[in-house]
This record gives C-alpha cells, sequence and structure tokens, in this order.
C-alpha cells in the first residue's frame, strides 16, 4: 500500500484527460480570484483510490505558492480535536479558524515544530512550503489556501457530534471566506447534508484517458503503454507508478 501512495514531488501534475484540463482551469481561475480578494465557493474533488485525489491537493499547493498564497494540507480529522462537547456548526467554524490560524502562524516563526510535521504529514511537501514561506510577504493579506483531504473519514464522527438540524455540520465553515478544496473517496458526498454538499462545486477526477498516456509516455513503446494503463487500471497514481517503474528496466521484447 506505501508503495503507491501519494508522495508530494513538484511538477508532476498531468493532465491525463481533457476533464483533468478542465478541472485545472477551474481551480487555476479560483486561485487567481482568491488572491484577488474574492471569496469563490469550495471546491470538492472525488474519485477512487488511487485516482489523483490528494495528488491533485498537492499541485494546487504549488500554484498557490506561486500567487503568494498560503497552502494548509490537512485531514478533516485534524479539527475533532479541541471541539467543545456537542459543538455547533459555528463553534466548528471557529475551531478550523482557529487552528488554520496556528498552522499559518508555526509555517511564518517556527518552521520546526513538529505540529507542521504531524498535519502536513508529507516531509517533502512541508519542505516545499517552508522554504518558499521567506518570499511570501508576512501580511495579513497573505489569504491560506486550505486542502482538506480524508473527508469522509472523519465526516460521519462530525455528523454525531456537532448540533445541526439539518445535518449539516460543515455549513458554517464552508461559508468562511477561505478558499476550499476537499478530497473525497466515492460515494463519500451521498453522506454529507444538503447544505454542505450544495455548498461545494463538485468535479470528478476521472480515469487517464488511453490517448493522453500514450502522448504523455511517447518514450515507451505504444503496445507497453497499453499493458501499464491495464495493470492500473486507468488510475493516474497507479500509471505514473507503474511507468516509471517500467523506464528503470526498459525491458526489451514482451
Amino acid at each position: 500500500m506505501s508503495d503507491i501512495r501519494a508522495e508530494f514531488e513538484p511538477g508532476i501534475w498531468q493532465d491525463f484527460s481533457k476533464e483533468h484540463a478542465a478541472l485545472r482551469k477551474e481551480m487555476e481561475q479560483a486561485l487567481v480570484e482568491y488572491k484577488a480578494g474574492k471569496s469563490p465557493d469550495p471546491i470538492a474533488v472525488w474519485g477512487a483510490f488511487g485516482a489523483g485525489k490528494t495528488q491533485f491537493l498537492f499541485w494546487v499547493a504549488e500554484k498557490a505558492l506561486e500567487l503568494g498564497l498560503i497552502p494548509v494540507y490537512f485531514h478533516l480529522n485534524d479539527l475533532l480535536e479541541g471541539l467543545p462537547d456537542e459543538p455547533s456548526p459555528d463553534a466548528f467554524r471557529d475551531r478550523a479558524v482557529e487552528f488554520v490560524a496556528q498552522i499559518v502562524e508555526a509555517l511564518r516563526n517556527r518552521p520546526d515544530d513538529e505540529l507542521l510535521l504531524r498535519t502536513y504529514r508529507d516531509k517533502h511537501l512541508l519542505s516545499y512550503i517552508t522554504d518558499r514561506m521567506e518570499q511570501i510577504a508576512p501580511m495579513v493579506e497573505c489569504r491560506p489556501v486550505l486542502l482538506i483531504d480524508e473527508v469522509e473519514q472523519a465526516y460521519r464522527s462530525l455528523r454525531e457530534r456537532v448540533r445541526a438540524d439539518d445535518r449539516s455540520p460543515l455549513r458554517a465553515w464552508l461559508e468562511e471566506q477561505s478558499l476550499k478544496v476537499c478530497a473525497f473517496a466515492i460515494g463519500s458526498l451521498y453522506v454529507l447534508g444538503r447544505a454542505d454538499r450544495e455548498r461545494l462545486r463538485v468535479w470528478a477526477i476521472p480515469a487517464v484517458r488511453p490517448s493522453y498516456a500514450k502522448r504523455l509516455f511517447g518514450d515507451i513503446p505504444e503496445s507497453s503503454v497499453n499493458a501499464l494503463w491495464w495493470l492500473s487500471r486507468g488510475k493516474p497514481r497507479h500509471l505514473m507508478k507503474a511507468a516509471r517503474r517500467y523506464r528503470a528496466i526498459m525491458p526489451e521484447g514482451a
């Protein structure tokens, strides 16, 4: 399992289909608008394990830094600690805002804080961000972009703990002004409360189109690209790792 876990590596995002390109352009536009002071609706991406959801969040982190924004990556369950008993949606929003402020403060002033590695989880991502924080002016208007992963694992717990008549514990937080990008597993959106779901712009991360793979992997014989595609079931992260292994071996013939 660890062999196919998402790992941060700058510049590896690829448009594996026209849908991938459309998602990328939508996200780029949202970041530009957010940089200009607007508050775009939260974005949600969903797909199967290995579809590239976390890799997409890592790419958003890169783009955010390019624009002078501060990427804050975490899992939704990181917000469960410190919640009061039976919190309201407003109390959950306040906890989330406090948590993000704590992370941003640590990035600026305490880059070696263990809290950061526990939160970002990927040491390469964290190092990439902290190395570039000096280029971001330490001013209030440097806005955080929230990259929320593994939403499905914590959402059921939130519905049980947060006092929300419409069973939508995130609604107050989703309306808060920071730009949020959430990643869901397949089927997870259906467990969201209606008020939460309707606040999200939802994009599916599709399988790789074989025609795109053949163009991207032009150094690999077409028949081998087809085999790698079938072995990976068209999942981007699996396909990229399979192609990397193939290049390391470069077998001859079948």
